[in-house]
């Protein structure tokens, strides 16, 4: 059971921040937190509370008392601005009704928490709630929760240089507790985007390692928890070892892969994003476009109005039926990624549910912060809503694929179709049969497809 929430979806999407957007999440917390309430069954009572512990960073607190009055307590401590309001969902598990909350990418950034230590970080959690009323209403204040939340995160990256990004970089890398006693980022030379990563852990010797932001694969950038232990993972493009690896000041190898340690969730946030927004402007990528979390990689922001007023053709794609993207500033036809689907039935605490997936976690085709994605479809004269719709997968980072649910089962494993929930999007006719598809809001980040009866046509928002 997943409560649909189409009309949500925007709220997650507004962009620019306005004055007293403080103030608005500090009351779109407060209805989460009205709205949390103490569970009561035969077998045991379970207390929620929710604290604030500064900005958009809370900790969700549930306390189960059995009827021996045993009591075992966890908080899961999240920043709602990780939240996925489209992964917002309920389902039935012992009987009783879970709303499940994930984060954005499937990346552990939930600390739980007992006896006031960390013990490991989460890509979700759930929750007791009375019933789909109650859920309803809380998926609704997390919602624009995240909304807002994600505006203040967005609004702390401006920049005018590379070199601002990369001092703040060497700001945010720094020792982590006793285990790393030394650790710093700095320039190596003055060749354009080359660092150094220095790393002492305990006892042991000094490593370094040097590598030219260039060769870094942006997709293989990820945010990593072992345990406690959390870092920032980076790669080389095609995994060629160009990372030079110093032992106490000697040369030692070459490797493909590096690790910065975090102190926590959000100092690993801030590494990524900077390593992000470092790695796309070394491209060639608009730092006034990624400050500003608008526009894609290689994409003027645009809108079907400027495509309308600039006079400028937009070609036809090849084939019937493909969705391509283009950039209309400077007209052109762009593929996708294209896959054919998989499909496969998997297990589920409420019974069943059938999936398509494609492979990978991320799409090569990639934009950047909150643009629209401009598509463009020829169908012959075809109503283009019967023939694509626009989808977010969720990524299973244990299969190295992305994955959408088609169908559910019951417990007795009677197949029911689910109602595919697809991210609003308008058709604009440009004549000849040719359409261009505008998504309603611009996207969350995330993995999108454009579905079609057979194949998917596939890219990534950052």
């Amino acid at each position: 059971m997943t409560i649909k929430r189409t009309f949500l979806v925007s709220l997650l999407l507004i962009s620019g921040i306005g004055m007293g957007v403080a103030q608005d999440l500090q009351q779109q917390l407060q209805a989460v937190k009205e709205n949390i309430r103490q569970i009561r069954t035969v077998k045991y009572t379970i207390d929620y509370m929710m604290t604030v512990r500064s900005g958009s960073i809370v900790d969700f607190e549930e306390t189960t008392t059995d009827t021996k009055g045993k009591k075992s307590s966890v908080v899961y401590r999240i920043n709602v601005a990780d939240i996925d309001p489209m992964r917002l969902e309920t389902g039935i598990q012992s009987n009783m009704m879970k709303l499940e909350v994930h984060t954005i990418h499937d990346r552990e950034l939930i600390a739980e928490i007992k006896e006031g230590e960390i013990n490991r970080y989460l890509k979700g959690f759930k929750f007791d709630v009375e019933d789909n009323d109650q859920a309803r209403v809380l998926i609704e204040a997390l919602t624009e929760a995240a909304a807002t939340a994600k505006k203040i995160e967005n609004g702390k990256y401006g920049y005018s240089s590379l070199e601002e990004i990369l001092a703040d970089l060497t700001q945010a890398v720094g020792k982590v507790g006793s285990d790393v006693t030394m650790q710093k980022i700095s320039y190596v030379s003055d060749i354009k985007g080359k660092l150094s990563h220095e790393i002492q852990k305990e006892k042991g010797a000094v490593m370094k390692y040097e590598f030219n932001l260039k060769d870094l694969n942006i997709n293989e950038l990820n945010f990593e928890a072992r345990g406690t232990n959390l870092s920032v993972e980076f790669k080389t493009n095609a995994k060629e070892k160009v990372i030079k690896v110093f032992e106490s000041g000697l040369a030692k190898t070459f490797d493909y892969k590096g690790s910065i340690v975090a102190t926590d969730v959000e100092n690993g946030k801030h590494i990524l994003r900077l390593m992000e927004m470092a790695i796309r402007v070394i491209n060639g990528a608009s730092l006034a476009t990624l400050s500003s979390g608008n526009g894609a990689t290689g994409l003027a922001k645009f809108s079907f109005q400027s495509a309308m007023q600039s006079g400028k053709k937009i070609p036809t794609p090849d084939f019937a039926n493909k969705p391509c993207w283009t950039n209309v500033s400077e007209p052109s036809i762009n593929n996708f990624e294209k896959n054919e689907y998989s499909t496969q039935a998997k297990a589920t605490f409420g019974g069943a549910r059938g999936l398509i997936f494609i492979p990978g976690l991320h799409s090569p085709i990639r934009f950047s912060g909150s643009s629209k994605v401009l598509a463009v479809i020829s169908t012959g004269g075809l109503d283009p809503s019967d023939i694509v719709a626009l989808y977010r997968f969720t990524q299973n980072q244990g299969k190295d694929r992305r994955e959408y649910t088609t169908t559910k089962g019951n417990i007795i494993g009677t197949s029911v179709e689910v109602e595919k929930v697809s991210v609003p999007v308008s058709f604009k006719p440009l004549g000849n049969g040719l359409f261009i598809i505008v998504p309603d809001s611009p996207l969350a980040p995330g993995e999108y497809v454009y579905g079609t009866e057979k194949s998917g046509y596939a890219f990534g928002v950052d």
